[in-house]
């Protein structure tokens, strides 16, 4: 039934649907839980249980429902609103107190004991113990817990459970917890007591227990070895301080419970001691005091223990490993369980005294298997040493002490030292000095007959006392002191002290009459000098005394004398001695020892010779020679005199007959002195010894060849005198080395500062390669020499020049194969190819490295010193970068253009001698003039007239007279006679008087300026006089294919029998059947090989490294080898070459500049791009493909220095097409290629290397450098490096200023203004150097911002005229709609034109944007940039508004047509509008002229012709007799003789010049523009009028003022705008007060004006005002938008004063009535701030 039927019916409304319904509202909690709950709304319990499940995120649905008491609730009215309910998912109720309940309660009646958890036993339930199972089984069988640590370690301990009776089971668990690696033997305590039961096992107290549990220990477990007590020192130090930790932290919780006693809670720290009670305080305080005394108990305990043992720890690192080997019994080397005796060496590296090893030999396990072989056992021997020592390479050769090789083992002794080689000879491992030593001697009185004196031990401890080492303290005295105290040896001496006395005179006896030193403060304390050799210590060695006994001083008298007892010098006695050598030489002579020095004594002044002796003055021929045994083990040499024998004066050195130079022991006569001290450190550099051992041991002889005193030394010199010195001459006979030794070196990174992370790297063994070279000889064997004395002949000279270079590329393959083990070894990420010392020092070969030596290897970086800080390296980096880029770029220049290169011999004229490129013997006049001799050559013709030049160079003051002089020829040959006459004058003789003196100093520079006809003097001087035979080797001639030298049978080949790339071209007998010796000369300009067309003659291109810092090379002097034909057009220039069949000079380099220029940037690791920019050219390169946008691949083509420097970096591809392109890296920025990097390290594409901006290039960045180096900043440094922005050419349409636009202009491009000029000169033809640079309106050009600059701005000018005049064109004829369609504020269209062009100069090089190229049209690039349209670059933009301006303009747009230039060598500007000026009035001239011309040279021709026909008769003339006695006879008529028609038209002919000079001179007189010339004798009388000032720019500071002169207002203004460099010509001079300077005669001399360009005086402060206010104006359009500046501000007068507030201040005056004023002031303008 329907609800709509319900309510119809007639029946009772149903109430319950006006209930409320039923809701259950509680908290719900996760069973047996407290933290997570929510408080959940429900009308029944299953959708609570559904909304529980979801809102308390269980895993399961919601099942069941607790109240807190457990009651599980099965109906909602159960649960009260707000009650706290339980949710389980099916699982019984859970109380979450329940477990800490049941804790508390247990904890208060349960307690711990040993045998587990004891309850009350008032509880009836048996509670269950807590122990695990495993527990309370090992309490069942008693097992226990053991302490256990490794024996000698106290640290790392570990728990063996083991039972108490199992011993053996307690060592092998023991064994498995420690990780031993042998079994456990033997177990010891702390104190070293043996362990054999556990239960004697110590036990620490109970307060040391880790658990409830005791454990047992601590005990040591050992393998086998004796006891370490260390082990239990540590344990016992570390278990003491926990014991102060603990009684630390007891007694900070005492005084906390004490402070809570007392009252004082404020002092109290811990919560914890506030939340106690009395009691629990009085308990606790009482708990914490017995636990403090249990751990002093227990730590005075372990202190006593601790004292013990650390004794014993002490032991042990006193003896080391030997103390735990006191228990094992020492077995005797002759036991017979030894077997064969064994011994021990000392083995020592070659040449080294210290890092030996220790080397015990068995001789039964070193003999076994060998069969009783020597040879065999000692190899085995030798590589036992190897093996200990290390290393790749085994040693071959043992040697003795004394450097006797040792090839039987059975011949070593115990305890012997020896030396291993790797097949080198011994090298000593000692140096020895001379020295002086000090014995001290004791008189004696023997019977009262005589006074003996002898020496006894050396001076003790007690002698030496402190200041006796002084010189001071000691006299010398020739003989015995007389003030001696003897000692008295009679007859009542104890017998066995006058025995002893006795016994020891006979063989320590010394004579009284020799040189003794006494103490001045002791006298009975006597010293007896002498000298011998003994190894050489430093000076502060603790061994010797004084510390300078084995330093002498020798000064320019020959003296020797000891730095530390100045006063006793070396002398040759009297003594005379007798000895023999170990080769059983016998030797006489005389002995040498100190004695008291005396000036003038020839027994102590010494010779030094150039062989390398020491000679004495009073005996010449003897020479200084040590008799001793360096070994000691011989006996010194007595002397004496005749009488008899002293045998206490002993003798070590002796001067004794010079020995053969070849004998045994001839070594023990050469000295050297070694210089070590600090102030003359580095003297040895001055010896002029030929020997290069001496240079490397930094030995000196302080005598030169000629043996005289060598002055270069510091004098007197100190040093070492050392024995047993290397030969001063080395010797002529080669001795071939065993075999290569194998270096090995400690390799590091560059830059690593860890030495301990250095790899131990060895060289590779090339012995057998080095035996082969050594083998190698002119056909397989040594030339004979008949004599020692003859040299050596061609072959073998040859022979060794080829040994040499073989040697020379063993190193470099050396160092090639160790670079590579370094790379592998060292992990580098690229092929180490630079090695250095520690001091920085590049090494390219491992010749002169130590064994052992630690280097530093780079990947081709430059040195980084470890010690610098990381800034300091990183600015050395960027600096060493720079000088890298900066030496290629100096190389380049070397290389660049090379001139007047042609083919030459080196050496005599012979076959074998070598073809190299040398400068031509002749000049280019004096082969012009061989030429011209041989009559082949036409004399050279008269330079073509110049142009006609409306100027002519002069003024517009001498304009018309010098363009009247070219009317005609005859005035024409005037002017070059003229010219001819002014050039043979001195500077300062000529009459234009503008002579400076640059010019004067020229002329005083040319050869001859002291004659005064410098033309004769060419012509007469005398020819300097060429070596005939020079010229005769650089002349050669070409037939039958043979290039063959002139006047000679000698021509070109090659000495291998194949055709090698690489082989050296030289000299061969000619042999017709070779065909080795026949070329081919191409049209190309290249020689090829006739029997291999690939292979041409080239000039070989001396070496450069990237990085090198030598000075740079050229190409002279560089020999002629083949080379494979390279076919690109630019590249090759070193292949071509030019025959002149007149002179037979064959010229190298016969091609273009570009071509050279390109070779060269090859050569030098230069980029093409910097040379010739973005013309594309026929060139090597390579090909790199890369993705672009589209992801497809692109071909990017490099040249070859930019392909160079990336390989290893990129995959490149040789360039097998010839295809014409431009260097991809000088547009790597625009194409997206900046990750790249080129030939530079910092400079790619900053640099322009063209033809005339390559020298002044590198000097601006040398400059750079020079500044650079003295920062100190590395971030100042990158950030200078980084300003510098790619090149930006310009272009220019040079004239010649004075001509006008009359000649067709030069197209210049370059990136400077001092390069253009350059160009401007040679293009142009001018005679001096191009100084200046104009634009069309005469604004001097200073820089290339200047240029930009005023580019722009008539850029922008042309643009905006241009723009209005299409827009006029556009509009309609009515007036109204032209007004319409203009702009709306003309402000507007000037702010858009004036912020773009701002924008444009500000930021034009600041974006780097490259656009002009150097080429007629812009070369495609190697990669489009997009984002730029190039269609619209041929035509000029037009711009609508600022904004547009901006958008479109662009400095492409701007350089991309030339500007027009008037170039001038320092003279004024000319407009072209004045030349074209003159040229039109010279024109008129001409014209009005030619009538009266034309005339005059028809009257002229008529006179000519009568005149012709005169002399072209003949006629006879008349004799007519007169009646004077003195000419009786008169001539009259005939053909010399004028008739009357000729004379009349003789004298029109001269009315029509006059007429016509006449004209000329009106003309001048009336052109308003010209004005005739002053006289030039009139500037001899006249005065200058030259003043010099100070000034500065309109606005700038007084105190930049400048110097500047003239004689006049406009060179006064022209010299301001050269020396301020100003935009614009200055206009107007001021003074400092404002004042406008009109005449010059104002200015007086060093006053300080103010130039301005045409603008008003203002000062620095208005001008600061100005800037300050343009800078407000940024700073508000920039903030607030563009036209917030557009604003006017306009004010009301005020009616009291009625003035506007706004207007000059004078008007600011109450009106008094006065009209005019009140006018003034109504019609006053309102100020418009315009901004």
């Amino acid at each position: 039934m329907s609800m709509r039927s319900a309510y119809s019916s007639g029946g009772k409304r149903n109430r319950t649907f006006y209930r409320p319904p039923q809701i259950i509202k509680c908290f719900a909690y996760k069973n047996g839980q407290r933290d997570v709950f929510a408080e959940v709304s429900a009308p029944n319990i299953k959708l609570l249980l559904e909304q529980c499940t979801v809102r308390l995120g269980l895993t399961t649905a919601a099942r069941r429902i607790f109240l807190s008491d457990g009651v599980e609730v099965l109906l909602g009215s159960d649960i009260e609103r707000g009650a706290e309910v339980y949710i389980s998912c099916g699982e019984n109720f859970k109380d979450p107190l329940g477990s800490e309940k049941s804790s508390a309660a247990m904890k208060k009646t349960a307690s711990w004991t040993v045998n587990g958890v004891v309850f009350e036993e008032t509880k009836k339930k048996k509670m269950k113990p807590v122990l695990s199972k495993r527990l309370r089984k090992m309490l069942a069988q008693k097992n226990r817990r053991v302490m256990v640590f490794k024996n000698g370690c106290g640290q790392e301990m570990a728990e063996v459970v083991v039972t108490m009776d199992k011993f053996d089971t307690f060592l092998d668990d023991s064994t498995n917890r420690l990780g031993l690696t042998t079994p456990a033997k033997t177990a010891y305590t702390w104190d070293g007591t043996v362990i054999t039961d556990l239960h004697d096992a110590p036990k620490l107290d109970k307060c040391l227990q880790p658990s409830t549990t005791p454990v047992l220990g601590p005990l040591w477990i050992s393998k086998g070895e004796g006891f370490s007590p260390i082990g239990g020192r540590d344990f016992l130090k570390a278990v003491i301080a926990h014991c102060r930790e603990k009684i630390h932290a007891a007694n900070e919780y005492i005084t906390q419970l004490d402070y809570a006693i007392d009252g004082e809670k404020e002092k109290v720290t811990m919560t914890k001691v506030l939340s106690m009670d009395e009691d629990e305080i009085e308990q606790s305080r009482k708990e914490n005091e017995n636990k403090s005394d249990e751990y002093k108990a227990a730590m005075r305990k372990l202190k006593k223990i601790l004292k013990d043992v650390d004794v014993m720890a002490k032991e042990e690192e006193a003896y080391g490993n030997e103390y735990r080997l006191q228990h094992i019994k020492q077995i005797e080397s002759n036991d017979r369980l030894v077997g064969q005796a064994g011994f021990k060496i000392k083995v020592f590296q070659n040449g080294k005294s210290d890092g030996e090893e220790l080397l015990y030999i068995n001789m039964r396990e070193l003999s076994r298997g060998m069969g009783g072989e020597k040879a065999f056992i000692m190899q085995r021997l030798l590589d036992q040493i190897g093996s200990r020592f290390g290393g790749a390479c085994k040693p071959r050769r043992l040697f003795d002490k004394e450097g006797s090789e040792i090839d039987n083992v059975y011949n070593l002794e115990n305890d012997q030292d020896v030396w291993f080689t790797f097949g080198e000879n011994f090298k000593t491992a000692h140096v020895y000095s001379l020295q002086m030593s000090f014995d001290k001697v004791k008189g004696y009185n023997l019977f009262g007959e005589r006074n003996a004196i002898m020496k006894e031990a050396m001076l003790s401890d007690d002698d030496k006392k402190e200041g006796y080492e002084k010189a001071s303290q000691w006299e010398a005295s020739i003989g015995f002191p007389m003030i001696y105290e003897f000692e008295d040896i009679t007859m009542q001496t104890n017998a066995s002290t006058r025995e002893t006395v006795i016994s020891n005179l006979k063989s320590q006896e010394l004579d009284t009459k020799s040189h003794f030193l006494q103490n001045k403060d002791d006298p009975n304390l006597v010293l007896y000098p002498q000298i011998s050799v003994e190894e050489k210590k430093k000076w502060n060695d603790k061994d010797l005394w004084p510390h300078h006994s084995q330093t002498w001083i020798i000064n320019k008298s020959g003296n020797i004398y000891c730095k530390s007892m100045p006063s006793m010098a070396v002398t040759a006695t009297e003594y005379k001695v007798a000895t023999t050598l170990p080769d059983k030489t016998e030797l006489n002579g005389f002995a040498v020892g100190v004695q008291k020095k005396m000036v003038g004594n020839p027994a102590q002044e010494w010779g030094f010779s150039p062989e390398g002796f020491i000679y004495s003055l009073a005996q010449p021929s003897l020479v200084l020679t040590f008799i001793g045994d360096l070994s000691g083990e011989t006996e010194a040499v007595s002397v004496g005199d005749s009488d008899r024998q002293y045998k206490g004066q002993t003798c070590y050195i002796a001067i004794i007959e010079k020995l053969a130079a070849r004998h045994a022991e001839a070594k023990r006569q050469r000295w050297a002195i070694k210089q070590e001290q600090t102030s003359n450190m580095g003297q040895w550099k001055h010896s002029k010894v030929d020997n290069p051992v001496w240079n490397k041991l930094a030995y000196s002889w302080p005598v030169t060849e000629d043996g005289t005193w060598n002055e270069e030394f510091d004098w007197p010199m100190e040093g070492y005198f050392i024995a047993h010195a290397p030969p001063l001459k080395k010797s002529a006979a080669k001795s071939a080395p065993n075999g290569v030794v194998p270096i090995r070196l400690r390799v590091l990174k560059n830059g690593d500062r860890d030495v301990r992370r250095a790899v131990y790297v060895v060289g590779p063994d090339l012995t057998n390669m080095m035996k082969d070279i050594n083998r190698t000889a002119v056909n397989g064997k040594r030339p004979h020499r008949k004599k020692k004395s003859q040299e050596f002949d061609d072959a073998e000279a040859d022979a060794m020049e080829a040994e040499a270079n073989r040697k020379t590329d063993l190193q470099k393959l050396e160092m090639q194969l160790f670079l590579d083990r370094c790379t592998s070894l060292l992990n580098l990420p690229f092929a180490a190819r630079r090695l250095f010392t520690k001091e920085g020092n590049e090494q390219f070969t491992l010749t002169e490295l130590e064994r052992d030596q630690l280097v530093f290897v780079s990947c081709g970086e430059f040195w980084s010193d470890p010690k610098l800080s990381k800034s300091e390296q990183q600015r050395r980096f960027l600096l060493a970068n720079l000088t890298s880029d900066i030496q290629q770029m100096r190389q380049y220049c070397a290389l660049r253009d090379p001139i007047d290169l042609v083919m030459d011999i080196d050496g005599p004229v012979q076959p074998g001698s070598r073809v190299i490129v040398a400068r031509c013997c002749l000049t280019m006049e004096e082969r012009e003039e061989l030429e011209r001799e041989r009559g082949k050559v036409p004399p050279p013709e008269e330079p073509p007239e110049p142009p006609e030049d409306p100027l002519g160079g002069l003024s517009d003051n001498d304009a018309y007279a010098t363009h009247a002089s070219f009317s005609s020829a005859h005035a024409r040959s005037h002017v070059k006679s003229d010219e001819r006459y002014e050039k043979m004058k001195k500077p300062w003789e000529r009459n234009d008087g503008n002579a400076g003196i640059e010019e004067v100093e020229d002329a005083n520079e040319v050869e001859g300026h002291d004659y005064s006809n410098q033309e004769l003097y060419k012509k007469f001087q005398p020819k300097s006089k060429l070596s005939t035979r020079r010229i005769s080797s650089q002349k050669f001639e070409y037939s039958d294919g043979f290039i063959k030298l002139q006047d000679s049978d000698l021509v070109l080949g090659v000495d291998d029998c194949e055709l090698l790339e690489c082989s050296e071209v030289v000299l061969c007998r000619k042999r017709v059947d070779k065909i080795n010796q026949r070329w081919l000369l191409m049209k190309d300009g290249t020689i090829r090989a006739n029997s291999n067309n690939e292979i041409v003659l080239g000039v070989s291109v001396p070496y450069f490294k990237p990085g090198d810092s030598s000075m740079p090379s050229t190409f002279e002097g560089q020999p002629i080898t083949l080379q494979i034909h390279r076919p690109m057009r630019y590249g090759n220039a070193n292949q071509k070459w030019a025959l002149d069949t007149n002179t037979g000079f064959i010229d190298a380099f016969a091609t273009d500049t570009s071509d050279k220029e390109i070779t060269a940037a090859n050569k030098a690791h230069v980029c093409t791009h910097a040379v010739l920019g973005h013309t594309p050219i026929e060139q090597q390169g390579y090909i790199m493909c890369i993705p672009n946008t589209s992801r497809e691949t692109e071909a990017i083509l490099f040249c070859v220095a930019c392909a160079r420097a990336m390989r290893g970096y990129q995959k490149l591809e040789r360039l097998d097409v010839e295809t014409e392109f431009s260097c991809a890296m000088g547009s790597a920025k625009e194409i997206g290629l900046r990750h790249l990097r080129g030939c530079f390290q910092c400079l790619n594409g900053k640099v322009d290397l063209s033809t005339y901006e390559a020298e002044s290039t590198l000097r601006e960045w040398e400059d750079q450098l020079k500044r650079l180096r003295t920062v100190t900043n590395a971030r100042t440094i990158a950030r200078e490096i980084g300003a510098y922005q790619p090149v930006i050419s310009v272009r220019i349409l040079a004239y010649k200023n004075g001509e006008g636009r009359t000649q067709p202009p030069e197209l210049i491009i370059g990136s400077s203004i001092c390069g253009m000029l350059h160009q401007c000169t040679h293009r142009l033809g001018l005679n001096s150097a191009a100084r200046r640079m104009y634009t069309k309106d005469g604004t001097l050009i200073l820089s290339k911002q200047d240029f930009i600059q005023w580019a722009v701005e008539h850029y922008m000018a042309e643009t905006k005229k241009h723009s209005k005049s299409e827009q006029a064109k556009q509009q309609p004829e009515e007036g109204g709609h032209i007004k319409d369609s203009l702009p709306s504020s003309k402000s507007d269209s000037q702010d858009g034109l004036n912020s773009a062009l701002r924008d444009l100069v500000l930021t034009a090089e600041s974006n780097g944007e490259k656009i002009i190229e150097r080429q007629e049209k812009p070369a495609k690039p190697a990669r489009p940039s997009s984002g730029k349209n190039t269609s619209n670059l041929q035509r000029r933009p037009s711009f609508g508004s600022g904004s547009d301006l901006r958008k479109e303009l662009t400095l492409h747009a701007v350089l991309k047509s030339p500007v027009e230039m008037w170039i001038s060598c320092g003279e004024p500007f000319v407009k072209p509008q004045t030349v074209d000026k003159l040229r039109a009035i010279s024109s008129q001239n001409r014209e009005v002229r030619a009538g009266v011309s034309v005339e005059l040279d028809k009257e002229k021709h008529v006179l000519r012709q009568m005149q012709g026909r005169r002399t072209h008769g003949m006629d006879y003339p008349e004799l007519v007799p007169t009646m004077d006695t003195e000419n009786p006879v008169l001539v009259e008529g005939g053909w010399t003789q004028p008739s009357y028609q000729e004379l009349q038209k003789s004298e029109q002919v001269k009315r029509l010049e006059n007429d016509y000079q006449m004209m000329k001179q009106n003309q001048l007189r009336d052109d308003p523009n010209l004005t005739s010339s002053p006289e030039v004798s009139s500037r001899l009388y006249r005065q200058s009028q030259m003043k010099r000032v100070y000034i500065c720019q309109n606005g700038d500071n007084l105190q930049r003022a400048l110097y500047a002169w003239g004689e006049n207002m406009e060179q006064l203004l022209e010299s301001a705008t050269s020396r301020l460099k100003l935009r614009n010509p200055a206009k107007k001079i001021y003074s400092t007060d404002g004042r406008a300077i009109e005449d010059f005669d104002e200015i007086e001399k060093d006053q300080v004006l103010v130039v301005s360009s045409g603008e008003p005086f203002k000062d620095s402060k208005g001008n600061k005002q100005e800037i300050e206010r343009k800078a407000e104006w940024g700073r508000i359009r920039k903030k607030e938008g563009k036209h917030a500046t557009d604003i006017t501000v306009t004010a009301n007068k005020s009616p009291a004063v009625e003035v506007d507030a706004f207007g000059p201040p004078g008007l600011a005056i109450q009106s008094n009535g006065m009209e005019e004023e009140t006018v003034l002031t109504t019609q006053a303008p309102k100020p418009s701030m315009d901004f």
